[in-house]
């Protein structure tokens, strides 16, 4: 019976040396991963930054560079032909008129 423990206490030994050591694996395994994310992924997610800032660049050169000049000539286009419009109708309406002085005077003599 003495010889059955200690052999399994020398058995139990070498699986917790086998399992000590897959931790210390397990541990370094865990380092390199964290050294490649940092080498790896962070340069990546500076060049996303990048792209973020440069597509917001190039977004406010569009806007401030074309789209804000393209409105401003539409509105104002928009607001002679409006302008146009309103004094040709006036005129036209005055034109128009059947009892205007103009007519009256024009009959009268």
């Amino acid at each position: 019976m003495p010889g059955i423990v200690s052999w399994l206490l020398l058995i139990a030994a070498i699986l917790s040396l086998i399992a000590f050591a897959l931790l210390v694996v397990v541990a370094l395994e865990i380092r390199d991963l964290i050294k490649q994310i940092k080498n790896e992924v962070m340069p990546v997610i500076g060049s996303a930054q990048q792209t973020v800032k440069t597509v917001q660049g190039t977004s406010e050169f569009v806007s401030s560079g074309l789209v804000k000049p393209l409105i401003t000539s539409v509105s104002v286009t928009a607001g002679v032909a409006k302008t146009v419009q309103v004094l040709s109708s006036s005129v036209a309406r005055g034109l128009k008129r059947p009892n205007s002085s103009v007519q009256k005077r024009a009959e009268d003599s």
